[in-house]
């Protein structure tokens, strides 16, 4: 996973975003107009953004995004230049990221996740946001608050 540990390096103090739905969730599933929204929005972030996607070729892929059928969790959310962990709020990813001091932006759609989205929320670590709602605009935002509100810098929320 050279090429893995390459990217994230070159993230630099920009640092990346790693965007996970799981593994029971498809991202290749979704509409192509959500996958429009979060090509759209990832364009024009600094930030260089890990994606796991059932396959790693996507047409219109812009060049800060990087797909993956399989990424090491546990590594990226530990890593330090990691700014935020995009996510369905699955039960071990969540945790993991509590662990690590990570902030989220969830977006749970059933089982315990809606649970520990709130969760989450309630410790300070999360923005939530809907997924039938999904919006270039509110993803903008979600994400805009993460990396601006101090509030969810990683050192500061790893003490909750």
């Amino acid at each position: 996973m050279q090429d893995l540990e390459d990217f994230v390096t070159k993230s630099g103090k920009d640092g990346f975003i790693f965007f996970s739905l799981g593994s029971i969730i498809k991202s290749e599933m979704m509409s192509e107009k959500k996958r429009k929204i979060f090509l759209n929005v990832f364009s024009k972030l600094k930030q260089q953004v890990i994606w796991k996607w059932e396959s790693e070729t996507m047409l219109d892929l812009p060049k800060n995004v990087k797909l993956s059928k399989w990424l090491p969790q546990q590594d990226l959310l530990g890593h330090p230049n990691i700014k935020m962990f995009i996510t369905h709020c699955g039960g071990g990813g969540t945790e993991e990221a509590i662990y690590h001091g990570v902030p989220l932006i969830g977006m749970p759609f059933f089982g315990d996740q809606p649970l520990n989205a709130q969760l989450a929320k309630n410790l300070g670590f999360l923005v939530d946001l809907e997924w039938n709602d999904l919006t270039e605009e509110k993803l903008s935002a979600a994400i805009n608050e993460v990396l601006d509100n101090p509030k969810y810098l990683k050192d500061d929320i790893s003490k909750h």
